[in-house]
């Protein structure tokens, strides 16, 4: 056995086997093992306490997944719970894709626990179920840390986002600047949707094409604020270049 080989071995058996109570592994060894006896029963204790570990993380995962659901079911989540969530999905990220996503359930972890929207979102990486997450996370009017949540996801894969979601976005968006008086609140409202479309048209310019009139229309509603102006003369720059490589008509 070589060295590299021993040290896992020790690991493994410091982190899995020797913690086990007693009457997993045999309780006397027989000094005339030969080496391959030794190995086999080592191997065989590993793949035990492996097993063990494994459906004790799944028990684990099921139970704190099943408070997920009975808060999400009473609309009534405890900071307790929400930090229960949060550190499983640190520990096994692959358990978001089991977080259910009916608008309900997204509207209300987004409004009430925007910290753990983000941790949801950023353990997925499937562009469909995001777009689904945003679209069905997406109320009007949107607080402030709500929106500032959904920004971080939405920018963490602007690239993917579809035009369904980018108008229901938009959509919602502009609802919530006509709630608001004109002014600081209003303002980053509309900044939150430029920064949004900034990233999206760097990311594929060929959405402007359907993307120019509502977003046009947005921006020409709040010129006075200056990320709606810059906004807008992108799109008219991104609009000319794509008319200008286009071929030309025969």
């Amino acid at each position: 056995m070589d060295e590299e080989t021993e040290q896992e071995l020790r690991r493994h058996l410091a982190t899995t086997v020797m913690g086990l109570p007693f009457g997993h592994l045999p309780k006397e060894l027989r000094l005339d093992m030969s080496v391959d006896d030794s190995v086999t029963m080592v191997t065989e204790g590993i793949a035990k306490a492996r097993v063990l570990a494994t459906q004790a993380k799944e028990a684990n995962g099921n139970h704190i997944l099943d408070l997920f659901a009975k808060a999400l079911d009473e609309n009534a989540m405890t900071s307790e719970t929400e930090a229960q969530i949060i550190a499983l999905l640190k520990k096994q990220p692959e358990l978001s894709y089991r977080v259910p996503t009916e608008p309900r359930h997204m509207q209300f972890i987004l409004s009430r626990c925007p910290d753990l929207f983000d941790h949801i979102t950023t353990s997925i990486s499937d562009a469909k179920r995001l777009n689904l997450i945003v679209q069905n996370a997406i109320s009007s009017p949107i607080p402030v840390a709500q929106l500032n949540a959904l920004i971080r996801t939405m920018s963490r894969f602007a690239n993917e986002l579809t035009c369904e979601t980018l108008f229901k976005y938009l959509d919602v968006l502009e609802a919530t600047c006509r709630s608001q008086k004109k002014g600081e609140a209003q303002a980053y409202t509309v900044r939150s949707v430029c920064v949004i479309f900034f990233l999206v048209i760097d990311s594929n310019e060929s959405l402007v094409e359907q993307l120019f009139i509502p977003l046009s229309s947005f921006c020409l509603s709040y010129l006075w604020v200056k990320y709606a102006a810059d906004l807008y003369r992108r799109l008219a720059e991104s609009k000319i270049k794509i008319k200008a490589d286009q071929p030309a008509a025969n």
